[in-house]
């Protein structure tokens, strides 16, 4: 009866290698200036967007993106526009692994920008 928690063990090995590992960017300054704790809550990956221009230029634009529940979006953007309303940015696309290939996603609750593998 040895067989069972043998083909357990490998099935439980198998669902842990095809699950997608994530690599948590680590928020910029403008995040925590910009999105309260309350706006970056959820419970599934829909619920977070990725927040352009989080310091005023964003990630296009030499500067920085940001990530929040998308109930707050709209809140967030007016926020940004208020403390950033004449900013001048570089027409440079910022080259920093927190802008390449990051996506917005749910982790223990909370919202973050990730690499995913």
């Amino acid at each position: 009866m040895k067989t069972v928690p043998i083909i357990f063990l490998l099935a439980s090995l198998t669902l842990a290698a095809c699950a997608p590992s994530i690599d948590i960017v680590k928020p910029v300054a403008a995040q925590d200036q910009m999105v309260k704790p309350e706006e970056l809550t959820c419970q599934s990956h829909s619920d977070c967007v990725r927040i352009d221009k989080i310091d005023g230029c964003g990630c296009t634009a030499g500067g920085f993106d940001g990530v929040a529940n998308k109930n707050y979006e709209k809140t967030i953007l007016e926020r940004i526009q208020a403390a950033h309303p004449d900013t001048n940015c570089p027409t440079v696309m910022n080259g920093d692994p927190a802008c390449i290939g990051v996506i917005p996603y749910c982790h223990q609750g909370k919202c973050h920008l990730v690499h995913k593998h």
